[in-house]
């Protein structure tokens, strides 16, 4: 075999994905969270290790004793991202919402201060889909840009699987 050229691959093309380790495949047995995320308020939910539907990733299956849509969200399962003024992104999860409704992921963008945003950038809500593994996606163009956190809620007790969070440039 000859090799006759080699392309550094663009960190920010569109199929790269800005959330670290958002297919969970870096989860260390014993570990609250995958690497890279930030765990829940234990009050609200907790997290429990899957075997991904690859089989050779993780998933994360994140259960609610009762929701926490109204706290802050340094109290949510988060990943942190940084965004570019006036790009568009596409924000897009597979999971399986087990029972309950109203779970969510959604990005919300931080000040220079760290202080959040009032409101998400863009939010994705799951449908009821027991058994079934669901992909969904939404477009945004965030006005401000920089930090940001992608992070899940839930509205009441709720069970949900995550097997992939991904945010990337372009539609």
């Amino acid at each position: 075999m000859k090799v006759v050229a080699v392309t550094p691959i663009d960190v920010r093309s569109p199929r790269h994905n800005l959330v670290p380790n958002g297919d969970f495949k870096t989860w260390w047995a014993g570990a609250a969270t995958p690497e890279e995320f930030q765990p829940p308020d234990p009050r609200s939910s907790r997290l429990a290790r899957m075997v991904g539907l690859s089989g050779s990733n993780f998933a994360a299956r994140q259960v609610w004793n009762e929701g926490d849509a109204a706290a802050t969200p340094d109290r949510h399962f988060s990943a942190e991202v940084v965004l570019e003024p006036d790009t568009a992104y596409a924000l897009s999860v597979t999971a399986e919402l087990r029972a309950g409704r109203g779970v969510s992921v959604g990005v919300r963008e931080l000040g220079a201060d760290g202080a959040p945003a009032a409101e998400d950038a863009a939010r994705i809500t799951l449908l009821p889909s027991e058994g079934v593994c669901k992909r969904y996606e939404r477009t945004f163009t965030p006005a401000r840009g920089g930090r940001a956190l992608v992070l899940s809620r839930a509205e009441s007790a709720a069970d949900v699987v995550w097997y992939d969070w991904r945010l990337a440039e372009g539609k």
